[in-house]
C-alpha cells in the first residue's frame, strides 16, 4: 500500500504508515497450556474372551487396570498369558497392583513406583507369581 501512497499521495503519509505497522503490538491471546488427557480404562472381565477387548485398548496405547477376581483360576491365567503377550509385543509393561488386579501400561506410559513388592526379588518373571494358590 505504501507504494500507491507514494505514488498518489505525500511521502511524508507513506512513512507515517510504514512506522504505524512497525510499532504496531499484535494482540496477545492469553497462554493457556492444553493438558493431554490421560485415559486409564478399568476392566473387571468374567471370560477370558473379553481379553480381546482388553487387548485392543493396550494397541490404542492405553494403559488398562484389569480386575481379574471375577474368573476363574484358569481362565485368568490365560487372560494374564494373553495380554502379557500383547503387552510384550507392545514394549509395555505389567505390574501386579493386588491380588487379582494387573495394570498392563504401554511402552508409552511410566510407572512410578514407591513401594517394594516381596515378590520382586531379582528372580526371573514367572507367571506362577501371578496366581500362586494354583
Amino acid at each position: 500500500m505504501s507504494w500507491f501512497k507514494r505514488f498518489f499521495g505525500s511521502q511524508e503519509e507513506a512513512e507515517e504508515e510504514e512506522e504505524g505497522v512497525e510499532n504496531a503490538q499484535p494482540e496477545r491471546e492469553a497462554f493457556t497450556p492444553e493438558r493431554k488427557q490421560s485415559t486409564i480404562v478399568l476392566f473387571e472381565p468374567t471370560s477370558f474372551e473379553e481379553g480381546r477387548k482388553i487387548a485392543d485398548n493396550l494397541k490404542a496405547r492405553k494403559p488398562v487396570v484389569v480386575n481379574l477376581e471375577k474368573m476363574d483360576h484358569d481362565a485368568a491365567r490365560r487372560c494374564i498369558d494373553f495380554l502379557s503377550g500383547t503387552i510384550y509385543a507392545l514394549n509395555g509393561s505389567v505390574e501386579k497392583i493386588a491380588e487379582s488386579v494387573f495394570l498392563f501400561a504401554p511402552s508409552s506410559v511410566n510407572i512410578e513406583e514407591t513401594r517394594r513388592k516381596s515378590w520382586d526379588q531379582e528372580k526371573p518373571f514367572d507367571s506362577s507369581d501371578l496366581f500362586p494358590e494354583l
